[in-house]
């Protein structure tokens, strides 16, 4: 009977070497893939999340949506979400470096692991004219128009908590239901459903598409 309680409490002690083993690196691997999805594949991963709230909430989505001006392409969108109250302008850009700017800045400047710096020019004033030319190929009134820079959970950004202003954001991936929440409650009308519609159901007729 010792010898059988001394096995059991054996088999039990490796039992739990190996369960904790397994959840050590799961805890240390998981980062690494979650940062591995996000940086190689991070369109397609902000894609689903906005797909999932489109289907959620019942709103429509085009995506990939060129802004036409005289038979000339004057900007492209990533996605355009049509929901009960605004329309949401997204762009999605993937930060490996840590960034330094701010939202009325005309260059944000990126700093590489290496050390090396380059620059962009500042994509929230980037965004904020392909809803300017969306409202003005459309004759859609501006102040419907919500832009959103989305970016990686994990962006390095010292000051991101003041990058908002003048219906412009920037967002991480996580919050960008949460942000939508917060803007769809805010007091103002609805649009009409039967005219909303027919202007999604005119924009994706141009593209060839369905909505």
């Amino acid at each position: 009977m010792i010898l059988i309680s001394v096995l059991f409490n054996q088999i039990i002690f490796y039992i739990i070497v190996v369960l904790v083993s397994v959840l050590l690196i799961f805890l240390f691997i998981y980062p690494l893939i979650k940062h591995y999805r996000e940086s190689h594949h991070f369109k397609n991963v902000c894609y689903k999340k906005i797909y999932a709230i489109a289907m959620f909430n019942d709103y429509y989505l085009i995506n990939n949506l060129p802004i036409i001006k005289d038979n000339e392409i004057v900007a492209q969108i990533d996605h355009v979400l049509f929901s009960n109250k605004f329309m949401y302008v997204i762009k999605d850009i993937y930060f490996n470096e840590i960034v330094n700017g701010n939202i009325y800045d005309k260059v944000w400047l990126l700093y590489n692991k290496n050390g090396k710096t380059s620059e962009i020019n500042n994509p929230l004033m980037l965004n904020s004219f392909r809803c300017d030319k969306f409202s003005e190929t459309k004759h859609i009134d501006r102040s419907f128009f919500i832009s959103i820079v989305l970016v990686n959970d994990d962006i390095m950004m010292k000051n991101f908590d003041t990058m908002h202003g003048n219906n412009s954001y920037l967002c991480k991936r996580k919050d960008l239901t949460k942000l939508i929440k917060k803007i769809e409650k805010r007091n103002v009308s609805s649009f009409n459903a039967e005219s909303l519609d027919k202007e999604v159901k005119s924009i994706a007729d141009e593209l060839g598409r369905k909505y």
